[in-house]
């Protein structure tokens, strides 16, 4: 009877022993980002900043708004702190594998906490930050924040056509160059000398911003469409400024390439300002920041410049 007994305990013990083996572990939260260049225009009170990252978990309260006390973008030496507001927070049920863990996306989709008429938000470095309810703090780079509120119309200015031509940079496809047609809607002569576009690691090489006569096709390179030997996205030539002719009622055609100068080396959307003079002096004309190129930021080619943060949960 004894011997019953104890056979069973031992056969209870060994059953509890094997489940006990199949629970899983308790995880450390692990947040991963993929640091990217954002370049935006406010363009409209319902268009929202989209800020992706990958989670190892989809039931934590690091990404629930109930348990969120605050959110911000912060410069590097949080000497500019810019407040943020949570409109949705949500989990995509795609499964990322990176170092034998699974990870979700998640999307953030926020706002700037203020309004302003003409103000630019410039982060080279940029980190969003975000506090919660037990005091808790997560901050986490994101790469560079620019953001311009403009609300000027500009009267003088038209475009008819905006397309982008994409170079494959290390397996990544990124912006080559910018084609724009521009009319004049004015009733003088207008000069156009430079665009500026918003960022502090990407810019236009304006000293091959030159006038064409067709639209360039979306994957011909630079070298094709400028007739030049070589191109280096790398490198800015000095700059000029130069003088191209839009008279009264009259259309042009321009192209000018981009140059990598940064950290990250790709850019999806952006703004860019275009710079002329008309009869009163120099003036600008703001286009929005349509998408370009559609790149995922977490893709294999990308895995090196990921930032991995991790956290007790």
């Amino acid at each position: 009877m004894k011997t019953k007994i104890v056979f069973g305990l031992l056969t209870f013990l060994l059953v509890v022993f094997i489940g006990l083996l199949f629970i899983p572990g308790h995880r450390n939260l692990k947040v991963i980002t993929s640091p990217k260049i954002f370049s935006i225009l406010k363009s409209s009170d319902n268009e929202y900043i989209e800020i992706e990252l990958l989670v190892n978990q989809k039931d934590t309260y690091y990404f629930n708004k109930d348990y969120i006390s605050s959110m911000s973008i912060k410069s590097e030496f949080d000497e500019e702190i810019i407040p943020l507001v949570i409109h949705n927070i949500s989990y995509s049920n795609n499964q990322y594998d990176y170092e034998n863990d699974l990870f979700y996306l998640v999307n953030l989709s926020v706002s700037i906490g203020f309004e302003s008429e003409e103000f630019l938000i410039s982060f080279e470095k940029a980190f969003l930050d975000i506090l919660y309810d037990n005091e808790e703090n997560l901050k986490l780079y994101v790469g560079e924040f620019n953001y311009l509120f403009n609300d000027n119309l500009n009267s003088d200015l038209g475009i008819s056509n905006l397309t982008s031509t994409v170079h494959n940079n290390e397996g990544i496809n990124t912006v080559s160059g910018i084609f724009i047609e521009l009319y004049n809607r004015s009733t003088e002569n207008l000069v156009i000398n430079r665009l500026h576009l918003g960022s502090a690691s990407v810019s236009f090489n304006n000293y091959y911003l030159s006038e064409i006569y067709e639209e360039p096709d979306l994957f011909e390179t630079i070298e094709e469409i400028l007739v030049i030997e070589n191109y280096d996205f790398n490198q800015v030539k000095s700059s000029v400024n130069k003088s191209i002719l839009l008279r009264e009622n009259q259309s042009v055609m321009l192209y000018v390439p981009l140059s990598y100068l940064g950290e990250i080396d790709f850019i999806h959307r952006f703004f860019f300002e275009l710079k002329y003079f008309n009869n009163e002096g120099e003036s600008s004309f703001v286009i929005d920041d349509i998408p370009y190129i559609n790149t995922s930021i977490f893709q294999s080619d990308l895995e090196e410049s990921y930032i991995i943060y991790e956290s007790p949960n």
